[in-house]
C-alpha cells in the first residue's frame, strides 16, 4: 500500500515553483520508487496487489491545492500504467481516490469528525480488496465522506 501524501495550500498563480516539485516528490515519486523496488518480488511470485492511495483531487478541480491535484492525477496515471503492464504477470493494481480522510493532517481543522472518512474505513476497504479472488481486481474506487466534500 503506497500511502505517502503531502498537501500545501497553493494556487498556480502564486506558488513558488519548488512547491510542485515537493508535491511530485512526495505524492508520486515515493510511490513510484517503492513500487519499482518491490516489482522483482511480485514478478517472481507471479501474484500480488499494489494499492495506490490517491485523491479525488486527481479528477476534480482543486484551486486551493493545484500542485497537490497535479501530483495525485499523476499517481492515478501511474496506477493505470502499472495495471496494464502487470496484469499479465498476475499482479493487480488498485488506485483508491479518497475524499477527506481524518488523519493528523486535519487536526485542528474547523470541521467535525463526521465530515471525514474514518481511516478505519479505508483500512477495511483495502483488506476487502486484498481478499478478492485472484481473478478479480478493483481497478479504481472513489470513496468520499457521506456528508460530501469539504
Amino acid at each position: 500500500v503506497n500511502n505517502a501524501g503531502a498537501f500545501r495550500e497553493s494556487s498556480l498563480l502564486t506558488e513558488p515553483p519548488d512547491l510542485q516539485e515537493e508535491m511530485l516528490r512526495t505524492n508520486l515519486h515515493s510511490a513510484y520508487h517503492v513500487t519499482r523496488g518491490l516489482l522483482p518480488v511480485f514478478l517472481a511470485q507471479k501474484k500480488g496487489l499494489i494499492v495506490l492511495i490517491s485523491s479525488i483531487a486527481a479528477f476534480l478541480p482543486y484551486p486551493r491545492g493545484a500542485s497537490y491535484a497535479v501530483s495525485k492525477a499523476a499517481l492515478r496515471a501511474l496506477g493505470r500504467n502499472l495495471r496494464y503492464t502487470l496484469k499479465d504477470h498476475g499482479v493487480a493494481v488498485t488506485t483508491l481516490l479518497l475524499g477527506a480522510t481524518y488523519t493528523d493532517s486535519w487536526a485542528g481543522a474547523p470541521y467535525p469528525p463526521e465530515r471525514f472518512i474514518p481511516p478505519e474505513a479505508v483500512a477495511d476497504l483495502v483488506w476487502a480488496i486484498a481478499h478478492l479472488p485472484p481473478s478479480a481486481v478493483v481497478e479504481e474506487l472513489v470513496l468520499r465522506p457521506l456528508l460530501g466534500d469539504l
